[in-house]
């Protein structure tokens, strides 16, 4: 996979070409790998007995052992030994459950997938849509015509802003006269390092490419992905399969029958959130160095939080 995309030309490839169609050549090229070095495999049951240790394990099936003993056998001593490994294994798969959910609890804020796959594990809940009373008050059962009722539902909430109208913003700017917020130039390098940051279990967007295939081709891929970024951000439009989103319904509380007991997921393109990161980098970077962000700022910052927020209100409400 790596060996067929590295052999690639790129710069001529791409040569004299406009962001999209770039990315139609680069879409293309990935969709071919997948369909040739990708492996197709059906998905298994997960084991639900991940909480249980080796030695778990071990004990229960020794006793399963002495249960079929006992029962070829029927005497009492085989009975014996079959409740006292009975006693052991449930006792072992306390002790083994104990310990596993103290392990992902201690580990949530580096793992917190696993933490709350072992939660949800254990809640009885449905995680089908529907079926979906309609405006006629009847049940809708079909597929798309859930899809088409709850599309209805979430456009009629969606607010749509007049963005001919934008609010005037105070000047304030302390940085030099010849400091500007400049072009943004995308390397390979800040493409690959974007890549690399991303988490491997989300989902994909409408293109079908996920962070998992990214990540197994980013040396091979961020050289096109930087051409395109850079197309783009020059001309100013990018790709119309990245303005288009996968909605998942989300089910909130109450009936699951009503389509407004439902929230929407948009899965957008996995690639257009790289340049939105790299974008957003550049901007937050550029406002921080000429302190155009209010100090009193403490979201979407880095090194700051809610926590910091807190601190400060407390700081400022004990100096009176």
């Amino acid at each position: 996979m790596r060996e067929y995309l590295a052999k690639i030309d790129w710069n001529n490839t791409l040569k004299n070409k406009t962001a999209t169609e770039c990315w139609n050549i680069l879409k293309s090229e990935i969709d071919c790998v997948v369909d040739k070095f990708v492996p197709l495999k059906k998905q298994g049951k997960r084991s639900k007995k991940k909480h249980l240790s080796k030695e778990a394990i071990r004990k229960i099936k020794y006793k399963q052992m002495m249960w079929k003993t006992y029962r070829h056998t029927g005497s009492e001593e085989d009975y014996s030994i079959y409740k006292e490994a009975l006693n052991q294994a449930t006792a072992e798969i306390r002790n083994s459950k104990r310990s596993y959910e103290q392990k992902i609890a201690f580990n949530i804020k580096h793992d917190s997938k696993s933490f709350y796959a072992y939660v949800r594990s254990k809640q009885k809940v449905q995680d089908k849509v529907g079926p979906l009373k309609g405006s006629d008050g009847n049940i809708i059962t079909e597929g798309f015509l859930m899809a088409e009722n709850l599309n209805e539902y979430f456009s009629s909430v969606f607010t749509r802003e007049d963005i001919s109208i934008l609010p005037v913003l105070e000047t304030k700017f302390e940085g030099r006269e010849f400091d500007y917020l400049g072009q943004l130039i995308v390397t390979p390098t800040m493409v690959a390092m974007k890549i690399r940051d991303m988490k491997d279990n989300k989902s994909p967007g409408v293109d079908g490419i996920p962070p998992k295939l990214l990540l197994e081709i980013v040396e091979q891929i961020s050289i096109p992905l930087a051409t395109v970024f850079n197309l783009s951000l020059e001309e100013g439009i990018v790709p119309l399969e990245w303005k288009e989103a996968n909605i998942i319904p989300l089910f909130k509380k109450g009936s699951r029958n009503k389509s407004e007991n439902y929230r929407p997921v948009s899965l957008t393109s996995v690639i257009c959130k790289l340049l939105e990161r790299l974008i957003k980098d550049h901007l937050v970077d550029f406002l921080v160095k000429n302190k155009l962000i209010n100090p009193s700022q403490h979201g979407f910052l880095k090194a700051r939080s809610c926590l910091t927020n807190m601190l400060c209100f407390w700081k400022m409400s004990q100096s009176g």
